[in-house]
């Protein structure tokens, strides 16, 4: 009687078990994707791992892509032992300073991105890849440095041999590694390529000198002081100088000079610039100028007409001004107190305001600064001390604030300008990495924006995309959209703000409003919870 129970329960238990074609369907593999994606946000590091005997220390180059057809992440490392370090008998691994390092009882060595001499490393840490698109394709360049100090309990590191600096280069397509540069002095170190110029630098002890990455030709040399940042209007008002400086050019102000700077073109040559106080901008027959009080503090934003006549545009010290880079659009920030902030968005064209947005970010800083992605689409730069705070995009044309979904390291104050993306993103609504839409195994092909989330925490999937990918179908008739599924039918009115987002000819809705209308349940899956996902993404099923 016992054995025909237990017989009897296992049955029940198999019954009750899924059919291996329900099983196959729902599937969803927590692995990073093997294939790399067309149209992507790419990231990449250099970092060294020991070998299996421990004996060496090889360099090792990450890549990270989110694909913006998908949202789905490739990742991938690439190690390059033609370029590895043997570790010096006697070493044995060590915690120096909170970190593990190889090290015998007299010296510790360091090989990797981070350089440990006093002063700048280059416009970004080495191990962090500044890109370039290149007539030969995309490239990533690295400093690695390989270091050996005193293993003493002091701050001050004294190195005990000469240090050796390498510039890489990590071709993207063919996954190849090459020297482009090496140096081994304790005088001279090598500096990363900068973003976006075929420049790299090698710091002195007084001066960096700064040299070409096709033929290694000396360019131009800065004091060793000089404040070195990319002139994107990310500040506010333009500064102007004399020359004019572009968006994509360097600035660099001379330490010992008042008022005297330095302007790097996008062609690697330098100019020497004044910066002009108070100037404003000139946009075809109008003004626009911040206007000071007797104290030097910006009171007024104005813009002076063709006639003479003139228009207050903001009226209060905490005035800001931002131009887009196309100089279409003015995005003005004008801070009442702590508790109350409006973004004014003023159509340069038109001469007037066209949206007018409360507090977006609030409380991120008295000046904040704004990464701009193409002229359309803005991010409040983050600041170290924010920790890993979930800073909105905003969209200038809609009004739309979206929340971040990173699935790379965040954007930060740092690491826009090190993070490359090869699409134009003008007529994208964020710059959010889209989300993943899983439906029955199968990720959903996004034509142009993915699915997104806005500041109210409701997700939004092309409406498109998403009937095309369950082979559904829709239909337009002037302002109603009818989409069918299955025996399921839905209309949408284009004028529905409340249900719809539409933009550039495209409409998104709710994803849990229409899915599970159409029959599908619905499920989200975030990095760190029970289902393993390494990227946020939705299961439908």
């Amino acid at each position: 009687m016992k054995k025909s129970f237990s017989i009897w329960l296992l049955l029940l238990v198999i019954s009750l078990l899924p059919t291996q074609n329900v099983s196959a369907e729902n599937k969803q593999s927590n692995e990073y994707s093997k294939e790399e994606p067309s149209q992507f946000r790419v990231q990449a590091n250099i970092f060294t791992v020991e070998d299996e005997k421990k004996s060496k220390l090889i360099p090792t180059v990450s890549v990270k892509k989110v694909d913006f057809q998908t949202g789905r992440v490739f990742f991938e490392k690439y190690p390059f032992p033609e370029y590895a370090l043997e570790i010096p008998k006697g070493f044995t691994k060590q915690k120096i300073s909170y970190e593990d390092y190889w090290a015998s009882e007299t010296e510790v060595l360091s090989y990797n991105g981070r350089h440990l001499f006093n002063g700048s490393s280059g416009f970004s840490d080495g191990f962090q890849g500044s890109f370039i698109n290149t007539e030969d394709g995309l490239k990533a360049y690295f400093v690695l440095s390989r270091v050996f100090f005193k293993n003493e309990k002091v701050s001050d590191k004294s190195y005990t041999r000469p240090a050796v600096t390498t510039l890489f280069e990590f071709d993207m397509a063919t996954k190849k590694l090459s020297i482009k540069n090496q140096l081994e002095s304790n005088d001279l170190y090598l500096v990363n390529v900068l973003p976006g110029i075929k420049v790299y630098g090698v710091r002195g002890s007084d001066s960096n000198n700064y040299y070409s990455l096709v033929d290694h030709r000396h360019l131009f040399a800065l004091p060793i002081k000089a404040g070195l940042r990319l002139f994107d209007n990310s500040g506010g008002f333009p500064e102007t100088y004399n020359p004019s400086a572009e968006i994509g050019d360097y600035i660099a102000n001379d330490p010992d000079q008042t008022n005297k700077y330095y302007i790097i073109r996008k062609d690697g040559t330098m100019e020497d610039a004044i910066k002009l106080q108070h100037v404003g901008i000139h946009l075809g027959n109008s003004l626009y100028e911040n206007v000071s009080d007797k104290y030097g503090k910006f009171k007024n934003m104005l813009v002076t007409f063709e006639n003479g006549s003139y228009e207050t545009l903001c009226e209060d010290r905490s005035c800001l001004g931002y131009f887009s880079p196309d100089k279409k659009n003015l995005l003005i920030r004008n801070a009442i107190d702590n508790n109350d902030e409006t973004l004014l968005i003023y159509d340069t064209n038109s001469q007037r305001v066209v949206k007018s947005i409360k507090n977006y970010a609030l409380y991120r800083g008295v000046f904040p600064r704004y990464s701009w992605f193409g002229n359309s689409i803005i991010l409040k730069k983050q600041y170290y001390f924010d920790g890993e705070a979930e800073l909105p995009f905003l969209h200038l044309p809609t009004g739309i604030v979206t929340l971040k979904n990173d699935s790379l390291i965040t954007y930060s104050h740092s690491d826009v300008q090190n993070t490359y993306y090869n699409f134009n993103p003008e007529n994208l609504i964020t710059m959010a990495d889209p989300i993943e839409v899983s439906i029955r195994g199968e990720s959903v092909k996004y034509s142009g924006q993915g699915t997104f989330i806005t500041e109210d925490y409701t997700t939004y999937i092309p409406l498109r995309d998403f009937i095309d990918s369950i082979h559904g179908k829709i239909t337009v008739d002037g302002i109603n959209v009818t989409v069918g599924y299955n025996n399921a039918t839905l209309t949408y009115n284009l004028n529905d703000k409340d249900n719809l987002i539409v933009y550039a000819g495209r409409a998104y809705v709710k994803i849990w409003d229409i899915a599970p209308k159409l029959g599908f349940s619905v499920e989200l899956q975030e990095p760190g919870n029970k289902s393993g996902t390494l990227w946020r993404r939705y299961i439908l099923n």
